[in-house]
């Protein structure tokens, strides 16, 4: 179907356009704009209108973590490419990035880093395909 997972790099940018804001809407959080801190009781979808970032998506942070295409290595964007960095070869875990409805305001940061094994299902993370979009 021509879709993948997106990496880190690009769900970030996703959520955080230009990156000097924590949230998708600014610097504060508030439970009225993304679904965290168990609100709603599970997930939503396209609920919360203040949350939507700059890229125009929904819900890039709370509702659920997001699985991206990187392995998780504590180092690697400490010495990655500056520009669309793919992220580690190899690993035995994996990166999700968004933090779920069960999270508190900190874990649901547009930078904020989970990870977890492949095999690991919980109904707080999901996922979202990218591709790559002609010119």
């Amino acid at each position: 179907m021509g879709k993948r997972l997106p990496t880190e790099a690009e769900c970030e940018r996703a959520a955080l356009g230009d990156g000097r804001n924590e949230y998708p809407w600014g610097v504060s959080c508030s439970e009225e704009w993304a679904n965290f801190n168990n609100a709603d009781g599970g997930t939503t979808v396209e609920h919360y209108a203040r949350g939507v970032s700059s890229a125009g998506v929904w819900d890039m942070v709370g509702n659920v973590s997001e699985w991206v295409n990187d392995s998780y290595d504590s180092k690697y964007y400490r010495d990655s490419p500056e520009s669309d960095p793919q992220g580690p070869e190899g690993g035995h875990q994996k990166v999700h990035r968004g933090g779920g409805y069960h999270g508190n305001r900190n874990d649901i940061r547009g930078k904020s880093r989970h990870f977890s094994l492949p095999s690991a299902a919980q109904d707080y993370i999901g996922f979202r395909c990218a591709m790559i979009v002609p010119e």
